[in-house]
């Protein structure tokens, strides 16, 4: 075993995949006919098919090559899904369960190289916002630098921000577009972008959130 197994512990991986083709398979069969049709999410070019997975019909991108998601659901159906359905919160607690490790091994050298690409002062009442922040490992991680005033965990997931709550963390439910605006110095996303219904949107709303001068 290598010391990067210890972030995905086998027994638990594999019951969270084999419980996401049940969901994405239920998840699509319950809401397909509400997916909307996209051009390209990185260039707005065509796309045309790949292959279909649990019933999802994915598209490659014929400018940029961008493998994407065609009909797709929109963010009130994805809010349902992370809510709803029982993977994503198997997901929460998988990570909760490597917690330790991951903050050796992913969130703290994380950490430490944003703050090496920014100019946040301390000093200045530094705000941070983490953007689908899970189990709030990072948020902590962040946080254990001195760096910021407030630590923001932001997440969708119900057990997700309760796990952040239980850490002392400051919390938001919903979407970038939820936090106030000119509020925070640095916005983080980590393993987010995928996940999103529209990832220019995601960005153009983080830039409302962000303070001038402010880091995404």
């Amino acid at each position: 075993m290598n010391k990067f197994d210890s972030l995905r512990p086998k027994n638990l991986y594999d019951d969270v995949l084999a419980q996401r083709k049940l969901d994405g398979t239920e998840f699509f069969r319950l809401y397909a006919d509400k997916f909307v049709d996209v051009r390209c999410l990185a260039c707005n070019a065509d796309g045309s098919f790949e292959f279909h997975k649990w019933g999802f019909s994915h598209k490659r991108c014929q400018n940029c090559s961008t493998l994407y998601v065609s009909p797709r659901p929109k963010e009130d159906l994805l809010i349902s899904y992370y809510n709803d359905f029982k993977s994503p919160n198997m997901w929460t607690r998988l990570l909760l369960s490597a917690d330790t490790e991951r903050k050796k091994l992913q969130y703290q050298p994380r950490a430490e190289l944003i703050l090496s690409l920014t100019k946040l002062d301390k000093n200045k009442n530094a705000v941070i916002v983490d953007v689908g922040a899970g189990s709030g490992a990072f948020c902590l991680a962040m946080k254990s630098t001195g760096m910021f005033n407030k630590v923001v965990a932001l997440d969708i997931a119900d057990e997700a921000l309760e796990a952040c709550e239980k850490n002392g963390l400051d919390t938001i439910k919903g979407m970038i577009s939820d936090a106030e605006t000119s509020s925070a110095d640095l916005i983080t996303v980590n393993d987010l972008i995928e996940h999103l219904f529209n990832p220019k949107e995601f960005l153009i709303d983080s830039l409302r959130v962000l303070k001038a001068g402010g880091y995404i």
